[in-house]
């Protein structure tokens, strides 16, 4: 491998004023990238193309759309299939669960949704450390013991 260090690259042609670069490999760029006369960005933007034959532009990276806190899929008995995020599932009277985060939320801003296939989540009520879950099937409003999921966005 070779490397080559250029502290200063000044364009001397008349003919064009493009620099090209070309590398058989990764190029590597250490320290501030100016575009355009010393156009640095600031935090957290990203450099972004505006199609061929124009200048990049620096713009604020976006926020994603939904960011998953916590998904799980659990047994009747309340025994975890598969999880992201989840470290125990607490298994209450019949037809209700708690799910345990990994992770303590800063708040209980966020929604958690799930089905078990059978009947739909009667309730799940997120919470900075666990979302609590309940099944109910019967008219009555009795809670049912079901396998079941769980997602958490926010």
């Amino acid at each position: 491998m070779s490397t080559i260090r250029v502290t200063n690259v000044k364009h001397e042609s008349s003919a064009s004023n493009n620099l090209v670069l070309t590398s058989g490999g990764a190029t590597q760029i250490t320290g501030a990238l100016g575009l355009g006369g010393a156009t640095y960005g600031t935090s957290g933007q990203v450099l972004t193309s505006q199609g061929s034959g124009s200048a990049p532009q620096w713009v604020n990276a976006s926020t994603p759309a939904a960011e998953v806190i916590a998904w799980v899929n659990y047994s009747s008995n309340g025994t975890i299939q598969d999880d992201i995020g989840i470290s125990s599932i607490t298994k209450g009277n019949s037809g209700y669960y708690t799910a345990n985060l990994d992770t303590s939320q800063a708040d209980d801003n966020y929604v958690a949704v799930g089905s078990n296939g059978q009947q739909s989540i009667h309730c799940a009520t997120p919470g900075t450390s666990s979302i609590a879950i309940i099944h109910v099937q019967r008219t009555d409003g009795a809670g049912v013991d079901h396998d079941g999921w769980i997602a958490a966005f926010r």
